[in-house]
This record gives C-alpha cells, sequence and structure tokens, in this order.
C-alpha cells in the first residue's frame, strides 16, 4: 500500500505518513504534528511544504 500512495501521490513515505495523520488528526499546529511524527518542528515544516505543494494540504 504504501509504495502505491508513493507512485500515485508522488510523496515520499514521511510525507504520507504525516499525510495520514493530519487525515485521522485534522488540524494541528506544527508542535503536535512533530511531536505526532516523532521529527522536530523544522522537519515537519519541509514535510507540510511538500504536502501543500502537491496540494494534498
Amino acid at each position: 500500500m504504501d509504495e502505491l500512495m508513493k507512485c500515485a501521490l508522488g510523496a515520499k513515505t514521511t510525507e504520507i505518513f504525516g499525510y495520514c495523520i493530519l487525515l485521522n488528526e485534522g488540524p494541528l499546529s506544527i508542535q503536535e504534528a512533530a511531536e505526532l511524527l516523532g521529527k522536530s518542528r523544522s522537519t515537519v515544516q519541509k514535510l507540510l511544504q511538500g504536502l501543500v505543494e502537491k496540494r494534498l494540504a
């Protein structure tokens, strides 16, 4: 499933995981998303920017 989503969405594994968290949790602050993903705030900001560029967030 992960490979299918990466191909269909043109997204990286981390972006897909972040996308799924957003779908399940709804709106989150950068800090909340970072805690859920176990990533730094700057990493999550880059991840979200990638999702926005792909029109997924």
